[in-house]
């Protein structure tokens, strides 16, 4: 069979279709068609599907929050890798505290009251060389670096007031 022979036979095929062609092909464009209704249905129904505004809020501030959180629990995780804890910090300050001196404020943390360092001490006594006694003490802790009295002052009676300043034992003041 030549190539003009298959062409002419099913030219002839398809001008003179037999019953049984006519079943199938009338099956196959049926099935077809019905495929195309019901793709054509659902995508009218999705896209005619509209998010309630409450819920799309909802989500948005759920994002935001979950967000929010994750940054939290980065610095919280940051925090306790990276910082002394507190409570032991306030634990060796009172325990370098010499007898016959008293704290009027004590601030802990990264850049304290705005002072370099981690730790700044205002204290008060009778007597001056009981602030040098404190710093004495702090160093030895080897809590602290870079402790220095930064400044002290006559107050009223016969009372002296200092600033005490201590660094992070890293190395440096602050960060």
């Amino acid at each position: 069979m030549n190539k003009q022979t298959i062409t002419q036979n099913m030219l002839g095929l398809l001008s003179h279709p037999s019953a049984n062609l006519r079943k199938k092909i009338f099956s196959a464009v049926a099935i077809c068609s019905v495929l195309t209704v019901v793709e054509c249905g659902c995508l009218i129904y999705y896209d005619s599907i509209a998010i309630d505004p409450a819920l799309s809020a909802d989500y948005d501030a759920a994002v935001q929050d979950t967000s929010r959180m994750d940054s939290e629990m980065t610095a919280i995780s940051q925090s306790e890798t990276d910082e002394r804890h507190i409570p032991d910090l306030w634990h060796v300050i009172v325990n370098a505290r010499p007898q016959g001196c008293s704290f009027l404020s004590v601030s802990l943390g990264e850049e304290a009251k705005g002072a370099p360092g981690i730790a700044q001490i205002e204290a008060v006594s009778k007597d001056q060389s009981s602030f040098f006694r404190f710093t004495d003490n702090l160093r030895d802790s080897h809590a602290f670096h870079g402790v220095s009295v930064s400044q002290i002052q006559k107050l009223h009676d016969q009372d002296f007031g200092a600033t005490i300043v201590a660094g992070d034992p890293r190395g440096g003041e602050g960060r």
